[in-house]
């Protein structure tokens, strides 16, 4: 835990601290919100994130790494410190056409050396396009500052 801070943080501290990471600065994370089970995130729409011309859908990469970001922050906002993931899942349910995707995670336990944490990723429509889980190895983050 962060030196006995209240937990979880604020959503402008999990943006904060994910707008200090280039590769989430890159995608274009925006936290909507934290409360005691996980984080909300929404990643708009970039034109550099295609992975199909002819269908004009997102790289299933970007979605992964959504997944990834979703569930690390999830981490994030209920320690206070980050961790490194050490094995993930994801299952893609349907095409990303363009326009901004939301996820949601949810930590299922956080125990002393190990994190569980699930997303779910849903387009502007409600649809769920993919899901994931991914597990982080506590001990090993820096603490956030607050």
């Amino acid at each position: 835990m962060s030196d006995g801070a209240t937990l979880p943080l604020t959503t402008a501290e999990v943006q904060t601290h994910s707008d200090s990471l280039p590769f989430n600065k890159v995608l274009g994370i925006h936290v909507l919100g934290v409360d005691p089970t996980g984080v909300r995130l929404q990643l708009p729409w970039q034109d550099m994130f295609t992975g199909s011309t002819v269908k004009q859908h997102m790289h299933g990469g970007i979605v992964a790494s959504l997944i990834d970001c979703t569930c690390g922050l999830t981490v994030v906002a209920l320690r206070g410190t980050g961790a490194p993931t050490v094995d993930m899942r994801v299952d893609f349910h349907r095409g990303v056409s363009p326009g901004p995707l939301f996820s949601t995670g949810k930590a299922l336990r956080i125990g002393r050396t190990l994190a569980v944490v699930d997303a779910e990723v849903v387009n502007a429509e409600g649809k769920l396009v993919a899901s994931g889980r991914a597990v982080f190895s506590l001990g090993h983050g820096d603490v956030v500052p607050r």
